[in-house]
């Protein structure tokens, strides 16, 4: 029953020609295969290959996956070859359960019937009013028309279509199924009587076949620029590699050369550290002589001033009579003793005065890197010879600095 009947529908749905919505047949509207294995009517091939014949070219975009279809001139219906399982469907479909031949006029008439919406009613409908939106029976449809005389009715084959299609909003419910192409719009056939009387109109459904065609060299075009785009968008990729490597090799580069200026530095500065050490050990040997001494002298006058208060308030008068005498002496020596001063540091030696000027230079050869890299303009295709001279010159202005240290 049900489920019989949904499959039955399903088949009967599959025999119209997805592009003009007609059913196929065995005369006019055969279906014909593409070279892209879809199906279309007869009708239809001829169109888009009659369209494209028209815009100078000699083939046409399949309207499902755009594959290239080659035209045969003359184009005619034989340029296509017949969907024969296809027409086999179409000419008779057996039912299971007893065998019987179901032609397509029958299945039409069983795949539309539908119960009628009269009230009480138990009839199937047969006929279809796209402004009341009902399905009716014949009977039904006429009691209710009487009044309502403007509405246009249809067989009830026609309410799928129907309902597909867009009324007109000018003239409901008459539906827009012509194209004016001075206006470039839709349109009823009252539109075309009155407000389009002197325009040129043909079917809707003609001339959106040749609006597909149009939208199908828009597709060509938007292709061969998104080819282009994208051969250059590979090399851009390329070129993008190219530059990274580049880049990273001069990076390689620079930093060799500024580690080896590192290390000559370092090693430049422990060898001056050195021979400033030399320069001055014996002013310093000096210098702590001199200090020693007299921090010995102050703790000896610090140990002579503790004994003389000591004896000046613990001692008894007898005490303080028997040693005044050796006190006083011994403070008039202390007194008369010259304090022991620290020699003068001599003034900087000419070899300290040639070191400190050596590493002046060396100092400003470092600092001019920064300002020399500042001026330099880095580009995507930029040689490292352009800074490496910069590098490699203060290296080695930096290396003679170096050899003229005193050794």
């Amino acid at each position: 029953g049900r489920k019989r009947l949904h499959k039955m529908k399903a088949v009967y749905f599959s025999l119209d020609c997805k592009i003009c919505q007609v059913p196929y047949n065995t005369t006019d509207r055969e279906p014909r295969i593409l070279e892209c294995n879809h199906s279309l009517c007869t009708q239809c091939c001829l169109q888009l290959a009659q369209h494209a014949l028209d815009a100078g070219k000699n083939t046409f975009a399949c309207p499902f996956d755009r594959s290239v279809i080659k035209i045969t001139v003359p184009v005619t219906p034989d340029c296509f070859r017949k969907n024969y399982a296809l027409l086999d469907v179409i000419a008779e479909v057996k039912c299971p359960a007893s065998g019987r031949v179901i032609t397509q006029s029958f299945m039409e008439k069983t795949l539309t019937a539908e119960p009628c919406a009269g009230r009480g009613c138990s009839n199937n409908a047969t006929s279809y009013c796209p402004t009341c939106g009902k399905a009716m029976c014949e009977s039904c449809s006429a009691n209710v028309h009487k009044i309502l005389d403007d509405h246009v009715v249809v067989p009830i084959s026609k309410k799928t279509s129907i309902e597909q299609q867009v009324p007109c909003p000018e003239h409901p419910p008459n539906l827009l199924q012509l194209y004016c192409t001075s206006c470039n719009a839709p349109i009823c056939h009252v539109c075309a009587v009155l407000t389009h009387k002197d325009h040129n109109y043909d079917l809707l459904a003609g001339e959106m076949l040749k609006v597909r065609e149009t939208f199908s060299r828009f597709t060509d075009l938007v292709h061969k620029k998104r080819d282009e785009v994208t051969k250059f968008e590979a090399e851009g990729h390329t070129q993008k590699v190219v530059l990274h490597a580049a880049i990273e090799e001069r990076k390689k580069a620079i930093t060799a050369s500024c580690d080896a200026l590192r290390r000559d530095l370092d090693a430049a500065q422990a060898l001056s550290l050195e021979e400033v050490d030399k320069l001055f050990a014996v002013q310093v040997k000096s210098v702590d002589t001199a200090v020693a001494g007299l921090s010995k002298f102050s703790d000896d006058l610090k140990l002579m001033e503790q004994f003389i208060e000591r004896i000046r308030t613990g001692a008894s008068d007898h005490e303080v009579a028997d040693l005044y005498a050796d006190i006083q002496h011994k403070v008039k020596t202390v007194i008369e003793t010259p304090v022991p001063t620290v020699p003068d540091l001599p003034h900087h030696s000419k070899q300290f005065t040639a070191l400190q000027q050596l590493f002046d230079q060396l100092v400003q050869n470092v600092l001019a890197i920064p300002a020399s890299l500042k001026v330099f303009q880095f580009s995507c295709l930029v040689n490292y010879t352009s800074v490496m001279p910069c590098v490699s010159s203060l290296r080695n202005t930096h290396l003679d600095c170096v050899s003229s240290l005193p050794t």
